[in-house]
């Protein structure tokens, strides 16, 4: 994105575009509730609205359109020894953040079932 035009447009039709989390809880509901091709039909609908306004403001802001231009670099296998460090050092990091937060978690959790803590808010099962 070049243009000032350019990052207004893009801006503008990704605000309309809902996210992974938004469209499985609506599909899932629709879904659900009055059927899939009521949810099919909800998100075609969607998509037409996205492209019709995004066509109706390229239109209406001023300025130039520019060509779309990239320079495509080629493909390559990744080198066996990259793969392998990278994922390395993403398990590493997983491992440092997320375990003492799931045993301090599993910690805080098994405290609360001792102390009765639960339950108040846990769900009866008849």
């Amino acid at each position: 994105m070049e243009t000032q035009r350019e990052k207004l447009l893009a801006a503008f039709v990704t605000t309309l575009v809902p996210c992974a989390a938004t469209t499985v809880i609506v599909l899932g509901l629709v879904g659900d509730f009055l059927g899939i091709h009521w949810a099919l039909g909800l998100y075609l609908v969607n998509l037409a609205l996205i492209f019709i306004l995004g066509r109706l403001a390229f239109r209406l802001v001023p300025g130039e359109p520019t060509g779309l231009i990239m320079e495509m670099h080629d493909y390559r296998w990744p080198h066996s020894k990259t793969i392998l460090k990278q994922t390395w050092l993403r398990v590493v990091e997983f491992i440092k953040i997320a375990f003492p937060l799931i045993i301090a978690g599993s910690f805080a959790l098994k405290l609360a079932e001792v102390l009765g803590w639960l339950e108040p808010v846990a769900f009866s099962t008849l």
